[in-house]
């Protein structure tokens, strides 16, 4: 059974902890067992290639129509055969003899035999079978949303070209790409074998079957093989062929993850979801810009209460029947608002402000814009809706900018007059409270971030009303919400979209809610018991960091734009003698009473800069009258807060940093630590683990690692190794 998805910055999964301290004891044994001697001296890599194409056998007038016509396609499916694809299975390592035991030698005829190592060919002779020559697999993006693989093979004819042109030279389509050790120790230290039976069964991949049935069988094969079995199913985006002076031809594809398809996928119509009757004209206008903006629409069809169930709302007469039932339920919380400046020639536009969580969002990109395999009734690439995923907070998270989203609770130990009940009450107040019922214990989690509907169609519209580039679509809006969310809640954290390899699936998570008490496996680097074969350190610092840690260190007035505490720490202990401290004010000589009441006064000023936009927010202070809240309307003056917005950076930042929690900073040191070892699988990318005290600098020793990145490959002494990347983070 399949491992339950690891949150971002567990322990690194069961599956390759336990595989490694079997290898440390194999590798720590003394004496050796003669056996044990042949795993460690004696074991190589093997690599295995098969296509997805079935060949269309009609004829060439029904292919073409269906080229033209699409909805003709059906016509051909009766004429499919996967024949091609079975009899021309590329192998490496070990070789086809490894897979197949019907395997032959010699073939002296004149007809093509795919179970033969040796073809006759009229023009070259006797010529070996096709095979693959190289492997890389690589994660790829920010914490490795992607993984692609470059396979090199080579083909000696070019009847196998052409077989090879039909199979793999194919873009869009999928492939099953396998590979692993020849031989190994289960977790019992007893010597097992690769064999066919090591990889998905054929009658499994020859069949028309769901992607998710294949993911399974890959699952299972790396656990039945204790992390000594890989396996990728994923789309070809590229091909390359050169011809060689013996007649040859060296083959390329590269084979990318099937979470690629987010990064091009666009946003689709409204008539795709729903075929709900249409509203009056204006509003029609609006509702068929996207998915988004139909729902979103018929939300505000409703005109009583400040929270009501969405799903409920929806599955109403006349609103949106067809689109209801697919969606889990959800709530809506809201408020009436006057946005300055965006009405009729300049004049304030009325909104209904509402707010739905995040996990609303990634439930109606599953079900109305995510890519869906028709045929199978399967979903492609969905989100994770399952909570787990925390976010980064404190006791007073407040939102800089509630166009944008809020946190699920109430904001409680602020300063004052920084108080709950001055000015950040009312309207978004009540909002607040009704949110934090709704998420219950789970307000720290990602997915009950309330996120605001009007700043989400801000974002479908950049998409939709922009340039139309190539490549511009679900995945930016995704990552524009994520970014503003970010903005919103005073860059103190870092969402950021993640690839569950294993489960093929989305989530979104804080890369900087690094945890420090989580217990951790711990993994020896060097000596005897050690199968890591190279250690390198390097620091990836880009040159914005390296200019804001530059103003930081040994700063003390806290005017860099990003949360850099954590490198802060790293650099704890040392002081540049040259400049010891670093500030913005011009005199920094000025004693400290006087620096502190020019300070007291800007503060003044900011939080009654702070308190007229929440004032205009909550239509008049708390205790305003009836009449004045009846000439005065409530209202959201961008610009205003435009204006208070790294101020109000700062001070969430300054709260942040005097937290009393007793834990370490959060987030990654843009410090990297690579290791190279012998091929394992089970290694996620979000995992993290400590390293055994005394083989690295005692400094380290307050540091584990978080995987930022999985590469495999098959170097040119046939063997698989692992390359981990890592960056640090700070346990105490």
């Amino acid at each position: 059974m399949a491992e339950p998805i690891e949150t971002f910055g567990a322990s690194i999964p069961k599956l390759a902890g336990d595989q490694l301290k079997v290898r440390e004891e194999l590798f720590g044994d003394s004496p050796k067992s003669i056996e044990h001697l042949q795993v460690i001296n004696s074991n190589t890599a093997w690599v295995k290639l098969r296509s997805s194409v079935n060949k269309v056998t009609a004829g060439k007038s029904a292919i073409d129509n269906a080229a033209k016509d699409p909805s003709q396609l059906g016509f051909l499916l009766d004429s499919l055969s996967s024949e091609e694809a079975e009899l021309f299975v590329l192998t490496g390592g070990r070789g086809a003899a490894f897979f197949d035991t019907e395997v032959k030698g010699l073939n002296f005829g004149t007809d093509y035999d795919a179970a033969s190592t040796y073809n006759n060919n009229r023009n070259l002779g006797m010529r070996p079978m096709p095979g693959i020559t190289s492997l890389k697999v690589a994660a790829k993006n920010t914490y490795g949303t992607l993984m692609q693989a470059e396979v090199g093979f080579t083909v000696w004819t070019l009847e196998d070209l052409e077989r090879a042109e039909l199979l793999f030279l194919r873009p869009g389509y999928t492939c099953l790409l396998e590979w692993g050790h020849s031989v190994y120790v289960d977790n019992e230290k007893q010597i097992k074998f690769a064999s066919n039976a090591t990889t998905v069964k054929d009658e499994t991949f020859f069949t028309a079957q769901k992607t998710s049935v294949i993911d399974q069988e890959i699952q299972n094969l790396r656990e039945n093989a204790f992390g000594n079995y890989d396996g990728m199913f994923g789309y070809i985006t590229n091909f390359s062929w050169t011809f060689r002076k013996d007649g040859g031809y060296d083959c390329s594809i590269k084979v990318v993850s099937r979470g690629v398809i987010l990064e091009s996928l666009s946003m689709g119509k409204t008539s795709d979801a729903t075929k709900a009757e249409k509203k009056q004209k204006e509003k029609d206008k609006e509702e068929r810009k996207s998915t988004y903006h139909f729902i979103f629409k018929r939300l505000e069809e409703k005109t009583s209460g400040d929270q009501f169930d969405g799903k409920d709302w929806l599955n109403t007469d006349g609103q949106a029947k067809d689109i209801a039932p697919k969606l889990q339920p959800f709530k809506v919380f809201r408020c009436k608002q006057e946005l300055g400046g965006e009405g009729i020639l300049g004049s304030d536009k009325g909104i209904e402000l509402q707010y739905i969580p995040l996990r609303t969002i990634l439930d109606i990109y599953n079900q109305f814009i995510s890519l869906k395999n028709a045929e199978k009734g399967e979903n492609l690439i969905p989100f994770s809706l399952e909570y787990g995923e925390k976010y980064l907070t404190i006791d007073q998270h407040f939102s800089i900018d509630p166009l944008i989203a809020i946190p699920p609770k109430i904001p409680t130990n602020l300063e004052a007059p920084f108080k709950e009940g001055k000015y950040y009450s009312v309207s978004l107040n009540n909002i607040h409270k009704n949110a934090e019922t709704y998420a219950g214990d789970k307000k720290d989690d990602v997915l009950n971030i309330m996120v605001s509907t009007y700043f989400v169609k801000k974002c479908v519209n950049t998409v939709i009303d922009g340039a139309q580039e190539e490549g511009v679509g679900v995945y930016d809006f995704l990552k524009e919400i994520l970014s503003g969310i970010n903005n919103a809640f005073g860059e103190i954290n870092d969402l950021g979209l993640f690839f569950d390899h294993t489960r093929c699936i989305y989530k979104v998570v804080d890369r900087r809610n690094t945890d420090s008490r989580r217990n951790l496996q711990e993994i020896a680097l060097t000596g005897l018991s050690s199968s890591i074969v190279d250690i390198s350190l390097n620091s990836k610092i880009s040159s914005a960091t390296s200019s804001q840690i530059s103003i930081a260190a040994q700063g003390n007035s806290g005017n860099y734009k990003d949360n850099v505490e954590a490198i802060l720490k790293w650099n704890s202990g040392a002081v540049d003698r040259h400049i010891e401290r670093k500030g913005q004010t011009p005199d920094e000589k000025k004693d400290a009473a006087t620096q502190a009441e020019e300070a007291k006064k800007r503060r003044e000023q900011y939080i009654e800069d702070l308190e007229f936009v929440w004032e205009q927010f909550n239509n008049g202070p708390p205790d305003a009258s009836a009449a004045q809240q009846f000439f005065r309307d409530q209202q959201v003056d961008s610009e205003e807060w435009n204006r208070l917005r790294q101020e109000n950076i700062a001070e969430l930042n300054r709260y942040y940093k005097q937290r009393k929690d007793g834990n370490p900073p959060k987030g990654v040191v843009p410090v990297e630590l690579s290791l190279k070892m012998l091929g394992v699988t089970g290694f996620k990318i979000g995992t993290a683990f400590r390293i055994a005290r005394g083989l690295l600098p005692s400094k380290y020793d307050d540091y584990a690692y978080i995987i930022t990145g999985v590469d495999h490959e098959i170097g040119t002494d046939n063997k698989w190794y692992t390359n981990i990347k890592t960056q640090f983070y700070a346990t105490q």
